[in-house]
């Protein structure tokens, strides 16, 4: 499953692992496995689109070793520019988490 693939490869990567998405990161890590001084939660996903690019570019000046960005449930709409959008940001490769 790709989220638990998401959290082993961040865990594995060692570091600060930086969350962003529409929920917490204790949806996808225990107490302890991701920064929660690293995590942006965003309240829509209107603001989620609006935040991402600016969001990953502060976690990645944080220096955060891993940054773990939760994929939308929905594939229409704005769930779908979300997910093309995270396509773009990794470099083409599938978006985790």
């Amino acid at each position: 499953h790709d989220e638990k693939d998401a959290r082993e490869r961040a865990i594995a990567a060692g570091g600060r692992v930086a969350w962003l998405g529409m929920e917490g990161p204790e949806i996808l890590f225990a107490p302890g496995e991701a920064d929660p001084e690293l995590s942006l939660v965003f309240i829509s996903p209107e603001n989620y689109a609006r935040g991402l690019f600016h969001g990953l570019r502060t976690l990645e000046a944080s220096g955060a070793a891993v940054i773990v960005a939760q994929r939308p449930r929905s594939r229409e709409g704005i769930g779908l520019a979300l997910i093309d959008r995270l396509e773009r940001a990794s470099g083409g490769s599938r978006p985790q988490g």
